[in-house]
């Protein structure tokens, strides 16, 4: 994935069979130093995290593709009580 470039409201978003545009980037961005971003996409009431591929586009992420440390870090900045 390319460096820590946000997306904007408007940008398509897909995969693992999912597709849409993104219509609210919120705040915090925990990953953003990685490149991975929460998203929300138009018309789903839940967030998702996406990263930019080499042709720039967005690519949707599971969390089994985050690493233990960036799990970590997205757990303790969204509040979790792990």
């Amino acid at each position: 994935m390319l460096g820590p470039q946000p997306p904007e409201p408007g940008g398509l978003a897909v995969g693992h069979g999912v597709s849409g545009a993104v219509s609210v980037v919120p705040s915090p961005q925990p990953l953003a130093a990685d490149g991975i971003w929460r998203v929300r996409l138009a018309g789903e009431p839940f967030g998702r995290l996406v990263g930019r591929v080499r042709d720039g586009a967005w690519r949707l992420l599971r969390l089994d593709e985050l690493t233990d440390a960036q799990l970590d870090i997205l757990e303790a900045a969204l509040g979790g009580d792990g």
